[in-house]
């Protein structure tokens, strides 16, 4: 089992195109960046980490208001199962920013939990109990409600890029 952090970054001035902004990313494997579409394997836990990394002007974003997470299937014929436990985990405000090297002059943070969202593989209709099937790969999708600190409420949405499932 193995943990990971994966970064969002959510700067207030990128530009909006069809009402969504781009959410900046980095994933780390305890300290160190790892690439977006490193493999993690069954019972994994992955913590989300938003961070208010607008550019200049100061904090921007004052809550989350959503977070959710879109899945796709990545192999061309894989019954499409979700591969993590939670699609939508909770966040709350951080009391101090979190520190890290991708993002290392963040404005504010929120972090996921307090359950994990770990790496699962479920067959279509369970409900609780992780069933190990064949080989899947997830393309994972995430997009963040913001508020400001102004009261504006924007989207931003990262690409899936980060492919869930154990190699083989």
């Amino acid at each position: 089992m193995a943990n990971y952090t994966w970064l969002l970054g959510i700067d207030w001035r990128a530009v909006e195109t069809a009402g969504m902004s781009y959410l900046r990313g980095g994933l780390l494997q305890g300290s160190v960046a790892v690439p977006g579409t490193n493999p993690v394997e069954v019972d994994d836990i992955i913590t989300f980490v938003i961070l208010d990394v607008t550019s200049s002007e100061g904090t921007k974003v004052k809550e989350i208001g959503s977070f959710v997470i879109l899945t796709q299937a990545a192999v061309t014929g894989q019954t499409l199962n979700k591969g993590l436990s939670s699609l939508q985990p909770k966040f709350t405000l951080d009391s101090t920013t979190f520190q890290n090297a991708i993002f290392p002059n963040a404005l504010g943070s929120w972090t996921s939990g307090p359950e994990p969202v770990t790496v699962t593989r479920m067959k279509p209709g369970d409900s609780v109990e992780p069933v190990v099937t064949t080989f899947s790969r997830f393309l994972l999708t995430i997009q963040v409600q913001a508020i400001g600190t102004d009261g504006v409420v924007r989207l931003f949405r990262h690409d899936p890029e980060m492919i869930v499932g154990p190699n083989g």
